[in-house]
């Protein structure tokens, strides 16, 4: 429940620009980046289309990538960090 309301958290605040997989192959750990993509256009369809337009850039080695947003207000979220 923390991972979600932390992903919430950041896809609302525009600091999503990319996801991935750690994936290793098509039986065991597959990858969901469909479902990630469609959960977080629930949230914010402009995060998601940001999302698949970077993927794009990456897989076409275009590397023009759409930078995130700041946070504007501090937060305690990024103290899990440190």
């Amino acid at each position: 429940k923390k991972i979600k309301i932390n992903s919430e958290y950041l896809i609302k605040n525009g600091i999503i620009s990319f996801i991935g997989s750690d994936a290793h192959g098509l039986d065991k750990r597959t990858p969901e980046i469909k479902k990630g993509i469609e959960a977080i256009s629930k949230i914010d369809r402009a995060v998601s289309e940001t999302i698949l337009k970077n993927n794009s850039n990456i897989l076409q080695a275009g590397y023009e990538l759409i930078k995130p947003q700041k946070i504007k207000k501090k937060s305690k979220i990024f103290e899990i960090f440190h």
